[in-house]
């Protein structure tokens, strides 16, 4: 709040505001100030301690250049405080993220935290080295989650699943960020029991990815109709698969598979 700004004046960093659209001008707080890392070492402790099982932090920068000073990407244009301008931006990542990293490790524990910038909403792979900003921990960090399946509620893929941990396996990411989705098809959630299965027997090929769903579900229903329900799944990824890339223009015409009718 800008009553903040007014009793801390070297807490106000650079203006993120969207000037064609807002009314007011907003600004984030300048994280090369010392005191305003150590307001963020506080709000690491205060997680912490809300969620004592929490272990993983992830950062996502992108809107208005997630708000850091001398950001290119900020709305208003590169902007923020003179005194911090010449930091070298890196360093100015890499001392929030130990600043968050050391307010969690005060509670308990030696948490992951990882800042990238790309959009995990769709993103099912390996994040490339240009969008992996900074981490706490070493290694490589690749993102698993199944494409979604919209507007259609209700459904999962487990195809595309076993397809992005396949990436991040050949890869040999160290650290992985899988997003769950909930499941109707039984208590146990199918996609936790593929990711159980993919670690024992990690899988290759359409051929193997058919095998390690048809066994999982021999326990969940009756085995006349995992044929049915496998090959359902195979043709929801296909279909999905198609239609991003034809959103893509990767693919400009394609043939009827199935007539009409």
């Amino acid at each position: 709040p800008e009553q903040v700004y007014q009793e801390h004046p070297r807490w106000r960093g650079p203006r993120c505001d969207v000037p064609g659209r807002g009314r007011h001008a907003y600004f984030a707080p300048c994280v090369d100030n010392p005191e305003v890392l150590e307001l963020y070492r506080e709000a690491g402790v205060k997680l912490a301690e809300a969620a004592p099982n929490l272990a993983t932090f992830c950062f996502l920068t992108m809107d208005s250049g997630s708000g850091l000073c001398w950001h290119p990407r900020l709305y208003p244009g590169i902007n923020g405080p003179a005194w911090c301008q010449h930091r070298p931006f890196q360093e100015r990542i890499n001392s929030f993220i130990q600043a968050v990293t050391e307010g969690v490790i005060r509670h308990k524990g030696s948490p992951a935290v990882f800042m990238f910038h790309t959009g995990i909403w769709r993103w099912k792979a390996p994040v490339p080295e240009e969008r992996y900003i900074a981490s706490s921990i070493s290694g490589g960090l690749g993102l698993v989650r199944a494409q979604q399946v919209l507007p259609v509620s209700g459904l999962i893929n487990p195809f595309s699943l076993l397809r992005s941990l396949e990436q991040s396996f050949a890869a040999k990411m160290s650290n992985m960020i899988i997003f769950l989705e909930t499941d109707k098809i039984s208590k146990e959630n199918i996609h936790a029991a593929i990711i159980r299965d993919f670690i024992k027997n990690p899988t290759n090929s359409i051929t193997e990815r058919i095998s390690l769903l048809g066994n999982i579900m021999k326990s969940l229903t009756e085995e006349k109709a995992i044929i049915f329900l496998v090959e359902a799944w195979f043709l929801l990824d296909r279909s999905l698969e198609y239609i991003i890339n034809i959103s893509a223009g990767l693919i400009s015409d394609i043939e009827p598979s199935v007539s009409a009718g």
